[in-house]
């Protein structure tokens, strides 16, 4: 098994050359295969291209952050592309999708609208999803419980234990990244300590969520060392994060294994 990054924006790179300089450098260390994810439905042709030659899969999905310029036919599109892609072994699921109710000026009305509207696209396509749930975990997980969701992870994870195993019955997985290099990152650490492997998923968020020893960026090529510090916090080898986020990674984003086999 190899590390498996399961959120990041590598595809959304000033050009395809970083790209795949990162993936390669990634790679390298072990870094076998990722999700990009996408923020807008602008985003989308390019991932779509960029996903085979890079060997890393992708999701497609309206970010809260960015829908304030879509519309619906913007809903239209990414359910047509997504029909039109579903034999594409690259497509891995639908994200990054959610809320955010941290950014001030957001209509959160829209945001939900949005968001239920893309879990009802991955649900009707079994796919799994990648959420951001930023200071929304409660309404996130209101319509996760509505809709219902087939796989996938909460991205970046901060909420507290009780909410962790809510999320974990849903079906989810918990994101862990960056923040858990920092020794502040109490929320996070706590999650990892009391819940432990059998609960969370690698992922960078590249270039996004900067650990405590880059504070400019993520990077893909940083995942080892986050396993190495979960591995630290919970007194496993490094060698067992590796495996066991790596499984999990393939059971909340089954399709992974079909481009891993390729």
């Amino acid at each position: 098994m190899t590390y498996i990054d399961t959120h990041s924006h590598v595809g959304l790179a000033g050009t395809f050359d970083e790209a795949l300089q990162e993936v390669e450098s990634a790679r390298a260390l072990g870094v076998s295969t990722g999700l990009m994810t996408t923020g807008s439905s602008a985003d989308f042709s390019r991932i779509i291209d960029w996903a085979p030659r890079l060997g890393w899969g992708y999701t497609l999905g309206l970010h809260p952050l960015f829908i304030q310029g879509e519309s619906e036919k913007s809903l239209e599109l990414l359910r047509e592309t997504i029909v039109s892609h579903l034999d594409d072994p690259y497509l891995i699921g639908v994200g990054e999708i959610g809320l955010d109710f941290y950014v001030q000026g957001l209509d959160r009305e829209k945001q939900e609208y949005f968001f239920a509207e893309q879990l009802k696209i991955a649900q009707a396509f079994s796919l799994p999803v990648t959420i951001h749930a930023r200071r929304s975990l409660f309404r996130v997980m209101h319509f996760v419980k509505a809709i219902g969701v087939t796989g996938g992870a909460i991205h970046a994870f901060t909420g507290s234990v009780e909410e962790a195993k809510d999320v974990r019955r849903a079906g989810l997985y918990l994101g862990v990244g960056g923040a858990v290099t920092y020794t502040g990152s109490k929320k996070v650490r706590k999650i990892v300590t009391e819940l432990g492997l059998e609960n969370i998923v690698l992922e960078t968020d590249s270039p996004d969520m900067a650990p405590a020893f880059d504070s400019q960026r993520s990077r893909a090529e940083y995942l080892p060392r986050y396993a190495q510090t979960i591995a630290d916090l919970l007194k496993v080898t490094v060698q067992e994060v590796r495996q066991k986020t790596g499984e999990n990674a393939l059971k909340a984003f089954g399709r992974i294994a079909i481009k891993e086999q390729m």
